[in-house]
């Protein structure tokens, strides 16, 4: 990968970089792991996120963790355990 980096220089994003992807033997499909999608950052315009409310990432946490708590549904107990714990 040496070799695409000097293509590329130091400030590409090399990995995305056609020739990168072919020497390494990367397919896209890795793109998933190896870029991170951060689920509480907002990509939109300033704009858009103007006109959704302009929510910071302090308040999508706060919502989303709200959010998460409510839909929890506890896993059903273990049947020996439960029959232990009654006795």
């Amino acid at each position: 990968m040496g070799l695409s980096m000097r293509r590329t220089g130091p400030r590409a994003n090399f990995v995305l970089h056609a020739a990168s992807w072919l020497e390494a033997g990367l397919a896209m499909s890795n793109h998933q792991s190896a870029f991170y999608d951060f689920e509480l950052a907002d990509n939109n315009s300033f704009e858009q996120w103007s006109a959704e409310g302009g929510r910071d990432l302090l308040q999508r946490a706060n919502r989303r963790w709200k959010s998460l708590l409510e839909a929890y549904q506890p896993p059903p107990p273990d049947p020996a355990r439960d029959k232990a714990l009654r006795e």
